[in-house]
C-alpha cells in the first residue's frame, strides 16, 4: 500500500475509533462520581456515567468543566428519580460547563438546609451545546439570592430540552423551579410534561427564561395559579422576549402528589396530571422514573410519574 494511502487509512481508523467508542463509568460513591466526571472531561470521548441507585451525600459540588472540547457529549443517568437521589444542605450539587451536549436523567435533586448560588440543583453553560433533562426531580432547592434554584441551563445557540420532570418547593431569587438563559435568537427551548408546582421567585416562580428572541416551546405542563401563558409574563412564569413563544395544553392545577413533604411524588388516582402530556415531546422515554411504561392510556402523565395502576393492584395484593 503506497505511504498516502496508508497515511489515510489509519486517519479513518482513528476517528472511527474515537467516534464509536466512549467510556461507561458505573459509580456507587460521590468520590467515584467525582472521579468519573474529572476522567470524563479530559478524554475527548462520548461518555456516559451510570450512577447506582442510593443515596448520595454531597459535600463539595461536583463539576465537570470541559470547554475545550465541542464535538463529544456526557450522560448522566441515574437508576430512577425515585432511587438515586443527590442531596447536600452546604453546597450545590452539579455543574458543568462544556461545549458539548449533555444528557441527565433519572436522578433526585433534594438540596435542604442553605441557600446555594446559581443552580442549587444542576448548572450547565454550553456554547452551541444540546442539554437535555429529563425524568428528574428537584425538591427543596434553593439559590435564594441568585437564578435557579432546580435548575439553570444555558446555551446561546443550541437547543434546550426540559420533559418529564418535577420541580416542586424550590426557591430562587428568578426561577425558583427552572432558569434558562439564551443569548441568541438561533437557539430553541422545549419544556415539555413537567410539573412545576409551588416554586417561589422574585420573577418567574415556576419557569424564567431570558430570551433574546429564542423559539420557546411550552406544551402539557402543570403550573402553579399565576401562570399566564397567553402573554408568557406572569408571577409563575416569566420569558423576557416572547416574539418566538408558543403554548398548548398547559394546566393550573394541584398536581396532587401522594405525600410531597416526605418525597412520594406519585400521583394520586384523580391527579389532574393523569393523560395530559405530549405524546410527541421532545425526549420522550420508554418508561418513567421507576421502570413502568411511559405511556399508559390515551397519553403519557405529565411529570415524572406515570400513574399506573397495575403496580398498586400489585402492592395491594402482596399487602
Amino acid at each position: 500500500m503506497k505511504p498516502r494511502l496508508l497515511f489515510l487509512a489509519f486517519l479513518v481508523a482513528f476517528f472511527t475509533i474515537n467516534v464509536a467508542f466512549g467510556e461507561t463509568f458505573n459509580v456507587t460513591s460521590p468520590e467515584e462520581f467525582q472521579s468519573a466526571l474529572t476522567e470524563a472531561q479530559s478524554n475527548r470521548e462520548d461518555d456516559t456515567i451510570n450512577v447506582a441507585a442510593g443515596t448520595y451525600i454531597i459535600t463539595s459540588t461536583l463539576h465537570y468543566i470541559s470547554y475545550e472540547d465541542s464535538g463529544h457529549k456526557l450522560t448522566i443517568q441515574g437508576a430512577g428519580a425515585d432511587k438515586t437521589v443527590l442531596c447536600t444542605g452546604i453546597t450545590d450539587l452539579v455543574y458543568i460547563g462544556t461545549y458539548g451536549d449533555v444528557i441527565i436523567k433519572g436522578i433526585e435533586f433534594e438540596f435542604k438546609g442553605r441557600d446555594g448560588d446559581d443552580g442549587g440543583g444542576i448548572y450547565v453553560h454550553g456554547h452551541s451545546t444540546n442539554i437535555t433533562i429529563k425524568e428528574c426531580r428537584f425538591w427543596g432547592n434553593s439559590a435564594a439570592y441568585d437564578n435557579g434554584a432546580g435548575v439553570v441551563a444555558i446555551s446561546d445557540s443550541g437547543t434546550i430540552t426540559i420533559t418529564n420532570n418535577i420541580f416542586s418547593e424550590n426557591s430562587a431569587y428568578d426561577g425558583g423551579g427552572v432558569c434558562v438563559i439564551s443569548d441568541s435568537d438561533s437557539a430553541t427551548l422545549n419544556i415539555y410534561n413537567n410539573i412545576l408546582f409551588g416554586n417561589m421567585a422574585n420573577d418567574g416562580d415556576d419557569l424564567y427564561v431570558y430570551s433574546e428572541g429564542s423559539t420557546v416551546n411550552l406544551y402539557n405542563n402543570d403550573f402553579s395559579g399565576n401562570a399566564d401563558f397567553d402573554t408568557g409574563q406572569s408571577w409563575d412564569l416569566y420569558i423576557t422576549l416572547t416574539d418566538n413563544y408558543h403554548h398548548a395544553d398547559n394546566i393550573q392545577k394541584d398536581p396532587q402528589f401522594v405525600n410531597p413533604e416526605n418525597g412520594d411524588f406519585h400521583l394520586k388516582s384523580k391527579s389532574p396530571c393523569i393523560d395530559r402530556g405530549n405524546n410527541s415531546a421532545p425526549g420522550l422515554p420508554d418508561t418513567d422514573f421507576e421502570g413502568n411504561p411511559r405511556i399508559v392510556g390515551s397519553a403519557p402523565d405529565i411529570g415524572a410519574d406515570e400513574y399506573y395502576i397495575g403496580s398498586l393492584y400489585l402492592f395491594l395484593t402482596l399487602k
